[in-house]
């Protein structure tokens, strides 16, 4: 595998932070984006659409389906709930999902000053939505667990923080695959059918310790394997795809967080959500830093603030791209606390005029209200001291 060049962080560029966030004009209903016009040129009104298509919709689909309803949160006068103790140790993760679900431009988002590990063509979504190429931060050629547990030396020695595993299912397949090409032939003839099994168990505990014990982050998302009935009836219960159940339970184990990928259509843009359910035994899901949402907002970097990582004593933290962007993200997100979820659309608006007259660029004003309004969707659903009773069913 080829050794990554080190990214450098961006020149400083205070000048937004001190424009914006300073100032409070009213709020502009002036919404600001690059794709707009471009949008609206090529739109196609209902009352545009010929007669005969209209029709056919109408027959095939039926009545239109109503959006799903939004929910709705009270302006609050206590302060936004924060972490006062950091973890002690950097992020061990996972997050699980289907292809194109969006999980790799989570990471993007996350974590750019990563080292990644990924094949041909799988970052194309961090350089068309994140804004930033990763390319000098990327590592091809891994293929097996093995390869894996190199790679974190790798990152190590090159001087990141976070490394990245980018498709890790595939990586778990191939040595599988590896594994029972050399098995064994047994005293019936046939090959050993437990020695692949066994084989990648043991690369599993393997990579489990070096990347539990890195000093690194190590995060990495998988393919989805749903939950099945074997033929005796037996629930196997879904989660990353990982060849055999011993393996895919014995990384879970150690980690930090184990998150499956779905959708909730109510939110936009961005519909992509993370759950973890521990009361749903059918998924096999983790969460050691006592989140105790079922579904957040798909944006690990912001459940890793809210985490405690973003505290000063916190021994890795999620780096930002921009330095002037943790601030506007954590005043937006304040404004939005404060004066519900009725005024976060106001509000919002409000600031992409500001950060676009402040000479931010479409892709960072997105980036910026994508953190802002994660950020407050954590604060608004998570247990806070003010609502202990209502965690008791009072």
């Amino acid at each position: 595998m080829p050794t990554p060049v080190k990214k450098t962080p961006p020149a400083k560029a205070t000048a937004i932070v001190t424009d914006v966030v300073t100032d409070t004009a009213a709020a502009t209903d002036a919404v600001v984006t690059d794709t707009q016009n471009t949008t609206d040129a090529h739109k196609t009104t209902d009352t545009q659409k010929p007669t005969a298509t209209k029709k056919f919709v109408a027959k095939v689909l039926g009545a239109a389906t109503p959006p799903p309803a939004k929910r709705t949160f009270p302006a609050m006068t206590v302060p936004p709930p924060r972490r006062t103790i950091a973890p002690a140790d950097p992020p061990f993760l996972g997050v699980a999902g289907d292809s194109d679900a969006g999980k790799t431009v989570d990471f993007g988002f996350s974590f750019p000053f990563a080292m990644w590990l990924a094949d041909a063509g799988g970052l194309e979504p961090v350089r068309s939505l994140c804004g930033y190429d990763p390319r000098d931060q990327t590592v091809k050629g891994a293929e097996t667990v093995d390869d894996l547990t190199a790679a974190i030396d790798m990152a190590i020695e090159n001087g990141y923080h976070t490394l990245i595993i980018d498709d890790a299912s595939a990586k778990f397949q191939t040595s599988y695959t590896l594994h029972e090409a050399s098995a064994p032939v047994g005293n019936s003839g046939a090959p050993d059918g437990y020695y692949a099994y066994q084989q990648l168990l043991a690369d599993t505990m393997r990579f489990r310790a070096r990347g539990r014990t890195a000093g690194i982050g190590v995060v990495m998302n998988f393919w989805l394997d749903r939950p099945k009935t074997n033929n005796k009836g037996k629930l196997k219960k879904g989660g990353p795809a990982i060849p055999g159940i011993a393996g895919k339970e014995a990384l879970i184990v150690l980690l930090d967080l184990m998150l499956r990928c779905d959708k909730d259509p109510a939110r936009q843009p961005w519909p992509g959500i993370y759950r973890r359910d521990p009361g749903d035994n059918s998924w096999l899901t983790k969460d050691r830093y006592s989140i105790g949402v079922r579904e957040l907002p798909m944006n690990v970097g912001e459940i890793l603030r809210y985490a405690g990582f973003d505290l000063a004593e916190s021994p890795w933290k999620p780096a930002r791209l921009y330095d002037w962007q943790e601030e506007v993200v954590d005043a937006i997100a304040v404004e939005m606390w404060r004066s519900g979820s009725e005024g976060d659309a106001s509000i919002g608006r409000a600031w992409v005029a500001k950060l676009a007259e402040s000479g931010a660029t479409a892709s960072q004003i997105r980036w910026t209200l994508r953190d802002a309004v994660d950020r407050v969707t954590i604060w608004r659903l998570v247990p806070r001291a003010d609502n202990i009773a209502s965690e008791f069913g009072w």
